[in-house]
């Protein structure tokens, strides 16, 4: 994991190993919002931090790359227009499964 990465890095990653053929990020968008981001509260309360969202994303364009080489698709599926999202690009998870078939957790 790059010094940069965090866990939706790390979560990719592991779906890599474990021979998905397509990642599909629900719910890492490497954007923080004012107010209630956590089902608790604000994640920030708790000490949660974004870091270096810039290298963030260039860790994950890189790492589209590298999947998208060896044959591996790595997208996201975020409804929200968000800096991550922006750097995968979107497929709506309903377009995904049609083009998939069933989706494996």
């Amino acid at each position: 994991m790059p010094p940069c990465g965090g866990s939706g890095y790390e979560a990719a990653c592991i779906a890599y190993r474990m021979g998905a053929k397509t990642i599909a990020m629900i719910g890492e968008d490497l954007y923080w919002p004012k107010g209630k981001t956590h089902c608790f509260g604000s994640g920030k309360s708790r000490g949660c931090k974004l870091g270096d969202s810039k290298k963030k994303l260039e860790s994950f364009r890189e790492l589209k790359q590298i999947y998208k080489r060896r044959g591996v698709g790595l997208v996201s599926v975020s409804p929200w227009k968000t800096p991550l999202r922006d750097a995968l690009g979107y497929i709506p998870l309903p377009t995904l499964i049609e083009q998939n078939g069933e989706i494996k957790c």
